[in-house]
């Protein structure tokens, strides 16, 4: 009986709750009139309606009673020792008065249910289930409650503006007063306090927090922030110091419910301005024991309401109310600004649900929702720089700060490590974000939580910790060190900008990257680009003195500075396709001589992909410094290069040590002329000198040793060196005053390189030939490309003949007067060519079509001067000097004079066609 009792109270309730939202009779007056009066009388229109209702339902009027002294004739009256109020007040009460009655109703229903533990067998439903009607009705009820009894009371840029609201709010913004100018902080927490009290009193019933969490959190935490802010505002102006320090937020804090005796402490001994409501002021059974309230207990009741508000909803939910709150939503001109005590205060809180796993990706998830749904390119950067400050920047102090950072840093680690996050750029964006902005604030705590929980697994490849452990072989498991791999991929490269200064603490694991992409360098595993782009985006964030001795380090597999993958660790093939590491055994001290330059080819690849001339140029240079350093050393004590049988095994090791050292520098060295080719010289000095030191210690090597690999060895030394000799007597760079000295000290070297007996044979071939280019500083080759252009003839030989149009200038000269000579004289012309010495003209011919271009210079001026002198051989010559390509198209302008004087009319002819 109760029961039925109960839900018809409850209907009858909604019914009010109606009649005071609808407009009703008054609808035509909506329309007249936007001013303060027209409102004012469509609420006591509301009012009279209400009476009506009450009047012809008793047992309504006596529901309301068990909660109010509510007379109906008093409607012009608070209940507050019948103050005279407003109708918007007035309004406000009745609708707290009819909501604490629902929520009264509703709770004995539900205690009343699960004292029996009967259960509603024929709808199903819980004891508060509502309508679709009921709950938009409520809904409406609590707007007005918040529009009519909240928002007037609070300062500018608190809270969410009325005119950023929808519904029912938008009627009160052309006439809404604002008290906020003549009401004190006291007058505005006995305003405020009764309807917050409603709201947290309706988290009771689980239907209607559910309505209050999805569409009034903002409103409930702004409300409950700002009573806790007024009531320390006149504690501190009064002088009244609190014994027990009352935390702003308490989120991560169990704290006790809010004792009944709490509540009416410390009122006898203070004053009437500490107490909220005296006792003789006792608003609407505010407590169930009528004690007044004092400033203590309105802090504390707040500090646990705010408490249990944000435990009651879900993080992603007050993250996106904590940013509105913050002023992130407020974007006219004419919004008011947001406190800076009210945004220092929703930092504190957003602080501590970020620090409950997994706040950071609610937070991340909901501020770069926008941002992912539109797929705009523009702001992404921005928003994840905007999440990275946010984070990076909460207001923490000493005592919780390195707890803050290693809880966010742990929330981080797991989304890059979470594989729901692969299709989502922009999370791993905002990540990479927000650890680089973190990083740069709090370096050292970063390094500690972070960072090293990121590198560890490549450190143990580097060192020998757990080695010792003889009950498993495995120093790391495929998977740790793919997920490991991948991780860092995310972070550094798809998480970070390019040239970001992040990117500099890949230091630690730079070499052993390095090591694993040697490894896996020829292999298609999905490693090998991770490993690649990881250490190209360090070299590319270095500046370019530490990318030097970087990849210095990295070739010459020093330990030092770039620690790699430790000797007793032995890279193995995983069974899925990856790299696993295992113990390897002791002897294994010294690799193979044919690996010692794989680490070359592995740093040339990343090299080859870095868009970084100046880069490639400079290491260049500093290979060509060290190499002439250790050269000249070597060239005052010249010995045997390669170890001795005598030497002691230590010894043997150091010189071991010393020659690998020498051979990838000069591997290296060959490997950036050989890709990069002229571009790579950039100083003509470093090269000259290169070149003296390794001819003269080449020499001394030659003449105190005839050990057959030792000359081998230097012989293979000295070619690079005249081929780098040969690129800048070719052009490609500007010989200096400087250099030209040099290449003189160069010409009585190569003279004695010539006449040496034990020589190569190419090599002398080759100091011949750039001793006259040296002479003669390029213009002169002799006979330097004689082995290139019989190389060329060959392959002209097996080319088809039958168009003269392909023919070289040479093949022509054979033809010329000529004119009906069969092939096999065409071919013994060119044997006769090869066995006879050339004659001027004809060698000039031959310099014309030779591919370098100072050789081709000088056989343009020996024919142009060969023409002038009316040499026979050269005036026979006029159809083919005359022929393009090989005749005037090749002439410069200054020379087709010295043509005209004996070809004028063939001369014109040719120009013509």
């Amino acid at each position: 009986m109760a029961t039925s009792i109960a839900v018809s109270t409850n209907q009858l309730i909604i019914e009010s709750l109606k009649i005071l939202t609808s407009p009703g009779g008054s609808k035509y007056l909506v329309s007249e009139d936007g001013s303060e009066e027209l409102l004012n009388t469509v609420l006591q229109m509301n009012l009279k309606l209400f009476l009506e209702f009450l009047s012809k339902n008793p047992s309504l009027l006596d529901n309301i009673k068990l909660e109010s002294n509510f007379l109906p004739e008093d409607m012009g009256q608070s209940f507050q020792a019948c103050d005279n109020i407003t109708v918007r007040q007035k309004y406000a009460e009745i609708f707290t008065v009819l909501l604490n009655c629902l929520r009264r109703n509703v709770s004995n229903k539900i205690f009343e249910t699960n004292l029996k533990g009967d259960i509603n067998k024929e709808s199903g439903l819980a004891d508060d289930a509502l309508s679709v009607q009921q709950e938009k009705i409520i809904s409406t009820s609590l707007q007005f409650l918040l529009v009519l009894g909240i928002y007037p009371y609070l300062p500018p840029g608190v809270g969410i503006p009325v005119s950023q609201r929808l519904g029912p709010g938008q009627i009160f913004l052309a006439t809404a007063n604002d008290y906020s100018s003549e009401l004190n902080d006291l007058q505005r927490i006995r305003l405020i306090l009764p309807i917050i009290k409603l709201f947290c009193d309706l988290f009771s019933v689980p239907s209607l927090q559910s309505l209050i969490v999805n569409n009034y959190l903002s409103d409930v935490l702004t409300a409950l922030i700002y009573l806790r802010h007024c009531a320390k505002l006149i504690m501190k102006r009064t002088d009244f110091s609190v014994k027990t320090s009352v935390d702003d937020t308490a989120i991560n804090k169990d704290r006790k419910t809010l004792s009944l005796n709490d509540i009416s402490q410390e009122v006898s001994n203070q004053n009437a301005d500490v107490l909220v409501y005296p006792i003789t002021k006792t608003f609407m059974n505010i407590d169930p024991y009528q004690q007044p309230w004092s400033l203590l207990a309105v802090i504390k009741y707040t500090n646990i309401n705010i408490d249990l508000v944000i435990r009651s909803s879900s993080a992603s939910l007050v993250l996106k109310s904590l940013m509105i709150l913050s002023g992130a939503g407020k974007a006219s001109s004419l919004t008011p600004k947001t406190p800076p005590w009210f945004r220092r205060i929703i930092a504190g809180i957003m602080k501590d649900v970020l620090m409950v796993p997994p706040g950071v990706l609610h937070f991340i998830s909901s501020f770069i929702a926008e941002s992912a749904s539109s797929n705009s390119n523009s702001q992404d950067w921005q928003n994840c720089k905007a999440v990275a400050q946010i984070i990076s920047r909460c207001p923490v102090n000493d005592k919780n700060m390195h707890q803050f950072f290693t809880s966010v840093c742990h929330q981080l680690i797991d989304l890059l490590q979470s594989a729901q996050i692969k299709s989502h750029p922009l999370i791993i964006r905002a990540v990479g974000a927000t650890i680089s902005e973190v990083n740069l604030l709090q370096p050292v705590i970063m390094k500690d939580v972070c960072l090293s929980h990121l590198h560890s697994p490549l450190l143990r490849l580097a060192s020998n910790q757990g080695l010792s452990s003889a009950t498993s072989d495995f120093v790391l498991p495929e998977t740790v060190l793919t997920s490991c791999i991948e991780t860092l991929h995310k972070l550094y490269i798809i998480g970070q900008e390019p040239q970001s200064p992040f990117l500099k603490t890949l230091f630690p694991v730079v070499g052993i990257l390095f090591s694993l992409f040697v490894f896996i360098r020829s292999s298609h595993c999905n490693l090998r680009t991770l490993c690649c782009d990881l250490v190209k985006s360090y070299l590319t964030a270095c500046d370019t003195n530490t990318g030097i001795s970087c990849l210095m380090a990295l070739v010459l597999q020093s330990t030092e500075t770039y620690p790699c993958v430790s000797q007793n660790v032995k890279l193995i093939w995983g069974s899925s396709g990856g790299v696993e590491a295992i113990k390897s055994e002791a002897t294994e001290k010294h690799q193979e001589m044919s690996s010692w330059t794989l680490p070359v080819d592995a740093a040339l690849d990343i090299i080859s992909s870095l868009d970084n001339p100046e880069l490639i140029s400079d290491l260049f240079i500093h290979l060509l410094q060290k190499l002439t350093e250790i050269i000249s050393a070597e060239t005052l004590q010249v010995g045997i290069v390669l170890p001795g049988i005598s030497l002691a095994k230590d010894q043997q090791s150091a010189k071991l040590d010393e020659l690998k050292k020498k051979i990838v520098m000069i591997s290296f060295l060959a490997s950036l002329g050989e890709k990069f080719g002229e571009n790579v010289i950039q100083s003509c000095q470093h090269v000259l000198l290169f070149t003296k030191v390794t001819l003269e210690r080449c020499l001394k090597v030659c003449q105190s040793s005839d050990e057959e690999k030792t000359q081998m060895f230097e012989w293979e030394t000295v070619s690079m060196a005249l081929s780098l000799l040969t690129a800048v007597l070719g052009g490609a760079v500007q010989l200096t005053e400087q250099d030209k000295q040099l290449l003189d000290e160069l010409v009585p070297i190569l003279t004695a390189l010539h006449q040496n007996q034990a020589t190569d044979p190419m090599v002398k071939e080759m100091a011949e030939d750039l001793k006259i280019a040296v002479a003669t500083r390029g213009l002169v080759w002799g006979e330097l490309n004689k082995s290139k252009r019989s190389t060329q003839k060959s392959g002209v030989k097996q080319m088809s003949t039958s168009s003269k149009s392909t023919q070289s200038l040479i093949e022509v000269l054979s033809e010329t007067n000529i004119d009906d000579e069969s092939p096999n004289d065409v071919e013994n012309s060119h044997q006769m060519t090869d066995v006879h010495h050339s004659t001027k003209v004809q060698q000039a011919l031959q310099d014309l079509c030779d591919p370098l271009l100072p050789v081709r210079g000088h056989g343009l001026i020996s024919l142009s001067r060969l023409v002038e002198d009316r040499d026979p051989e050269a005036l026979n010559k006029s159809k083919l000097l005359l022929r393009p390509p090989s005749g005037v198209c090749l002439l410069p302008i200054y020379r087709i004079t010295c043509l005209f004087i004996h070809w004028i009319n063939d001369l014109f002819t040719c120009i013509c066609t």
